[in-house]
């Protein structure tokens, strides 16, 4: 039944949750474009009443314009004029030409504003106000409950009054039966509970909403999924943000899964996929960052837990679910047995879930069990915004103020930062609301940014600060702050800065310590070259110090400009491949080139077999007595039948000549493979023919 003066909306399913929420029908899937007829029709003659568009077989190619409003029933939002007391068969006439003649006003698109009332005549009977008592929650046992009312109104007149009452559930105390805004302590069991809210307008008349409260053992939906990532190889990760309003213990969470869709629709495959430890505190406002451990160096920094091997496809669902219960609080995918062959669309975006970055909007305040109306079907009605593969630019935070700055790290210098260096940077900060009033850097190590130091404005949109010369050996962390004059704040994400010692470390004293993921500083000479010399896609370098050891340098990726002869400064972590110490995601400068090399220790073939050579520059004499291609990548010399000289093609070494018999006086970096010993040559003129006397 539909009462005189009320309305029936019809929407789709996953439609916006502000359309759902006054939807009287939400089985409508198919709703058309800008150029479909719809028709309001006698169920029993076929009568037409009242018409959007028209009957013709020539509709137009997008739309038909309204008011004056070119493609007006697309893309817009369009509301009756409360002057029309009567459907019109005539479209034409009902579009009209003119704001003037049309019986319509024509919106933007996604002005939702005027749904689920109209206001008809010129001064009739006083119209029902809405009630709204907003959205319902999970929350932890004992936890402070707000109800919050305000977004009620009256189409024809003010709000004169509210009232709250308890309609099931374990009775609470409201802080207020008659306020807009009330509070309650949950109680400490689980339970489900309502409250109806009752509003009344100027004239007399009400309206009523009902919102439902569950509660469980510390859990919230105000705890959810913030950010979702399928990176290329393991660059994987979950981020989850507590808007809780305190700090959470995540054992009261766990993240549970279903691998290509669920084995039995509504059941995890693995409901304990991700169990956290009991005291894993997370406080409010802060993300807890899962990822897989050989993810990329920028991810594994932003990581609290690097123990999920198992990150997923794009279409492997993931909850995150209260671990007493089993109460879904959030989802990515859904828990059908029918998933996606890829991966599932989202924001209207295919196979979003698949080589994508997904970051929740500012506005969404819970999770959603609904995967559907999380996912949306378009950029404004999706919870979602959908990033390019291997966008890591939002991870390690999260805000959720709509109207706050934006800010974004523009520049960092020097690039090579030391102990005694002052750091200056730069930030690009907008607001979409007001005018930035201040601004701040709070910066420190291990998460702890306790100290801070203002910026000022630089020109336009530029922020510029400094902060002083840190601890060497360190990782910087730095977070840029802005408050507008509305007084919201937004934050950039965490920029990182390793800091170099200005007290270079002694190779030979890192071969006795064996450290491993230590930060240190050397200084040396280049005594093989980067830029794909030993290996073509990556970065394998050596450079050896006054205290008469080389250590290598390594990347995956080619850096350019560490060249033979050079004198560099590098910081990074110790580390070893195989068998191969090393410097790993490291920085370095040039200090100076064209240096002499280090003199090679002279040794004897047999006597080059030693751990004390590796990473160093030696020199060998020998006869060659077997030559191996190694696959298409190089060949292997043995020498005297005691070692072995490394030639890798890349290196442009000419082989030719290295025949059995082959006396030569070879130069290299002494590597153990394994638990085999080698020297590595990377230059011809490092090969010298000797004349048998």
């Amino acid at each position: 039944m539909l009462a005189s003066g009320d309305v029936f909306v019809l929407a789709h399913p996953s439609a916006d949750p502000s359309i759902v929420d006054q939807a009287d029908d939400v089985s409508f899937t198919y709703m058309g474009n800008g150029n479909d007829a719809f028709g309001l029709v006698s169920s029993s003659t076929g009568l037409v009443i009242d018409i959007v568009g028209d009957m013709s077989s020539n509709a137009p190619d997008i739309a038909w314009d309204v008011a004056g409003v070119t493609n007006g029933t697309k893309e817009h939002t369009i509301v009756r004029k409360a002057t029309v007391i009567s459907g019109n068969t005539d479209w034409a006439a009902s579009a009209g030409t003119t704001a003037d003649d049309s019986e319509w006003i024509v919106f933007e698109q996604n002005n939702w504003d005027n749904l689920g009332f109209h206001v008809y005549g010129t001064g009739g009977a006083n119209l029902n106000p809405n009630a709204n008592a907003g959205s319902n929650q999970t929350v932890a046992f004992g936890s402070i409950v707000t109800l919050n009312g305000s977004g009620s109104y009256d189409a024809d007149g003010t709000i004169a009054s509210y009232e709250w009452t308890q309609s099931a559930g374990s009775t609470v105390g409201l802080s207020s039966t008659t306020l807009p805004e009330v509070t309650f302590t949950a109680p400490s069991s689980e339970d489900s509970l309502s409250f109806t809210l009752t509003v009344t307008d100027d004239d007399g008349a009400t309206g009523t909403a009902t919102v439902f409260v569950k509660t469980a053992q510390g859990v919230s939906n105000a705890v959810f999924f913030s950010e979702w990532a399928e990176g290329t190889s393991y660059n994987k990760y979950i981020e989850i943000y507590n808007a809780s309003g305190e700090e959470i213990d995540l054992s009261n969470y766990k993240v549970s899964s279903c691998a290509n869709g669920c084995d039995t629709s509504g059941e995890w495959d693995y409901p304990d996929q991700v169990v956290f430890d009991a005291g894993t505190m997370l406080a409010s406002g802060d993300v807890f960052v899962l990822a897989h451990p050989s993810a990329d160096p920028s991810i594994v920094d932003q990581a609290d837990d690097v123990s999920f091997t198992y990150m997923g496809n794009g279409n492997d669902a993931f909850g995150l679910v209260s671990s007493s219960t089993g109460l879904v609080i959030d989802i990515v995918g859904d828990m059908s047995s029918n998933a996606p062959d890829i991966a599932w669309d989202v924001a209207g975006v295919t196979n979003a879930t698949a080589e994508h970055t997904l970051v929740r909007k500012p506005s969404v305040e819970s999770g959603n069990t609904d995967w559907a109306s999380s996912a949306g079907t378009d950029a404004s009605d999706s919870e979602w915004i959908v990033f390019e593969q291997n966008n890591w630019d939002n991870l390690g935070s999260h805000s959720q103020a709509v109207d706050a700055p934006v800010v974004v790290f523009n520049s960092v210098s020097p690039v090579f930062i030391t102990d005694a260096t002052e750091i200056e940077f730069t930030a690009s900060i907008t607001t979409p609301v007001g005018s930035v009033s201040s601004v701040v850097v709070k910066y420190g190590t291990s998460g702890q940014l306790v100290n801070e130091s203002e910026l000022y404005l630089e020109s336009g949109d530029i922020w510029a600060g400094t902060i002083p010369a840190q601890q060497g050996n360190i990782v910087l962390q730095m977070r840029v702050h802005a408050t507008n004059s509305e007084g919201t704040e937004g934050q950039s994400v965490i920029e990182e800065r390793i800091i170099a010692s200005s007290t270079p470390s002694a190779i030979a004293d890192l071969y006795s310590s064996q450290s491993s993921n230590e930060i240190v500083t050397i200084k040396g000479i280049v005594t093989i070259g980067g830029g794909g010399l030993l290996y073509p896609t990556q970065t394998k370098a050596y450079v050896q110090d006054q205290s008469g050891r080389g250590l290598q340098l390594f990347d995956y990726e080619l850096i350019d400009g560490i060249e033979r002869g050079n004198e560099i400064e590098v910081v990074g972590y110790t580390g070893y491949y195989n068998t191969t110490y090393q410097i790993k995601d490291f920085e370095y400068r040039e200090l100076s080139s064209g240096n002499a090399l280090p003199d090679p220790i002279v040794v004897t073939p047999s006597g080059a077999n030693s751990s004390d050579y590796e990473g160093t520059l030696i020199s060998v004499t020998g006869n060659v007595t077997v030559v191996t291609p190694v696959s298409t990548t190089g060949t292997n010399l043995t020498i005297d039948d005691a070692t072995s000289i490394m030639l890798w093609n890349s290196t442009g070494i000419d082989v030719s000549s290295f025949v059995v018999g082959y006396l030569g006086q070879f130069i290299g970096i002494g590597s153990q493979y394994n638990d085999q010993y080698q020297l590595l040559v990377g230059y011809q003129t490092d090969i010298t023919t000797v004349v048998a006397v």
